[in-house]
């Protein structure tokens, strides 16, 4: 009986480790691609870019510029004058409600699908 046991307890860890594979696929495949990128200073909307047109961008922030560069469906923020550099060390965004910060500089990057409702 102690062996029954045991091989339940190892089928249900099996099962429950599956489950818990395709639970997280599910969850990050739904995800959608972005199509443009907000750009914000503090409230106002002040840039919207086209994700899938190459360019490089500078806005003026609080404390300093900040360049944006958008390549082949994302959006990154290259170089900003503000002390850490988070904003930078970011990385690149493309899926839809990704967000990129620079606080001392109060510009935020939004993506969204584009659509005029969002």
């Amino acid at each position: 009986m102690n062996k029954r046991l045991r091989n339940d307890f190892i089928l249900l860890l099996g099962i429950l480790f599956i489950a818990g594979i395709l639970l997280s696929f599910w969850f990050f495949s739904f995800k959608k691609e972005g199509k443009k990128a907000v750009v914000y200073h503090g409230d106002n909307i002040i840039l919207t870019l086209d994700l899938y047109k190459k360019q490089r961008v500078t806005v003026d922030g609080d404390i300093s510029k900040v360049t944006l560069e958008v390549n082949y469906g994302n959006v990154s923020v290259v170089e900003s004058g503000c002390p850490n550099q988070i904003c930078v060390h970011t990385g690149e965004k493309s899926k839809e409600h990704d967000v990129i910060t620079c606080l001392p500089n109060k510009i935020t990057i939004v993506i969204t699908g584009g659509d005029s409702n969002e």
